[in-house]
């Protein structure tokens, strides 16, 4: 028998939240999968078990307007010319 013929539903957790296609990549730590999904919500899941642990939903990023020197392209660091007398 092969290692394939082994395999079997666990546990399952549904992601459809109303707000379209939301197909997370997971990062799994210590036994606990991380998902993010839509509407800025975290959700850590038991591996083992499929129960969720806890749940927070994020304030969104705030995009800072970029300074005057970023907007110029202005950015970078110029070196000074030396002169030599």
């Amino acid at each position: 028998m092969t290692a394939q013929g082994n395999l079997r539903l666990f546990w399952e957790w549904s992601m459809k939240d109303g707000s379209g296609a939301n197909e997370p990549t997971p990062i799994v730590h210590n036994g606990t999968i991380f998902l993010a999904k839509t509407g800025n919500l975290v959700q850590p899941i038991d591996a083992r078990t499929g129960d969720l642990i806890w749940e927070n939903r994020t304030r969104p990023a705030v995009w800072l307007s970029p300074s005057r020197h970023d907007i110029h392209g202005d950015h970078r660091c110029r070196r000074r010319s030396s002169t030599t007398s």
